[in-house]
């Protein structure tokens, strides 16, 4: 993960009739530096770049986000909680935590009316580099595919689900999850680390192997250029998994 990144706002009005919105950050070792203007960065004719939000330490480092049905956007902290970002006309926005024990997410998407979550999960007993805060001690959740509503319709978030549960971690693990061209279904993108989640069926038989002469070795820079083993599709129902083999990924988002 790159630690230097750029929040910014870039809005076009022939593409984007509601303005869409880019954040990033800009961390050193802990350490957060005020945002740039934006003003040095290379957009295609017609957009502009303006700061909106410099993210707060205490936030974490976010890198997933997506939009809502109200124009919002959802972002996630790498080792930590959602945030909904509400722009003002003001030009500034009002970010507010999403108050549940979800988060840790390297994929997000609204879709059929629900919020889905692409984990690392929560390991409350975790030491070390990957200790979690205090608000977590005690949490147990594993990496998966969560979905989050809001049953009682009060515009806050309030149930999560564990829809399936994933065997991988880390940037080699669970990523993305996406829409699907006609809008039935949810792509899950995953990384070399992440094991096929039991498919319920297969477009082609389930007897395939690397085929490698030697044993693989698990180390992050033999598995960074290794086939990617995942890409999912599951169904509206959310319930019926079936890996799609034969693809070839050149990046996760």
């Amino acid at each position: 993960m790159n630690p230097y990144k750029f929040r910014i706002r870039l809005s076009t009005a022939i593409l984007f009739p509601i303005a869409a919105f880019v954040l990033l950050m800009l961390t050193t070792d802990g350490l957060l530096a005020q945002a740039g203007s934006g003003d040095k960065l290379k957009l295609p004719a017609g957009f502009k770049a303006e700061l909106l939000y410099s993210v707060p330490e205490s936030q974490g480092l976010w890198v997933s986000m997506t939009t809502d049905p109200q124009g919002r956007l959802i972002a996630s902290d790498q080792y930590g909680k959602l945030y909904r970002i509400t722009p003002t006309k003001a030009g500034k926005v009002d970010v507010e935590e999403i108050e549940l024990e979800i988060g840790f997410a390297q994929g997000l998407l609204c879709a059929f009316d629900s919020l889905y979550v692409v984990s690392y999960g929560i390991d409350g007993k975790a030491k070390g580099k990957n200790k979690v805060g205090p608000e977590y001690q005690g949490t147990n959740k594993p990496a998966g595919l969560y979905r989050v509503r809001d049953t009682d319709n009060d515009d806050k978030y309030d149930h999560v689900e564990l829809l399936r549960e994933f065997v991988g971690k880390s940037e080699h693990g669970p990523h993305a999850v996406i829409l699907s061209p006609d809008k039935k279904s949810l792509y899950i993108c995953a990384g070399n680390a992440t094991k096929t989640p039991n498919p319920e069926e297969s477009r082609v038989p389930l007897n395939w192997q690397e085929d490698q002469v030697l044993t693989r070795l698990p180390d992050a820079l033999i598995a960074a250029t290794a086939l990617e083993r995942g890409l999912s599709v599951v169904t509206r129902n959310r319930k019926h998994f079936e890996p799609i083999r034969g693809i070839r990924l050149r990046s996760i988002d």
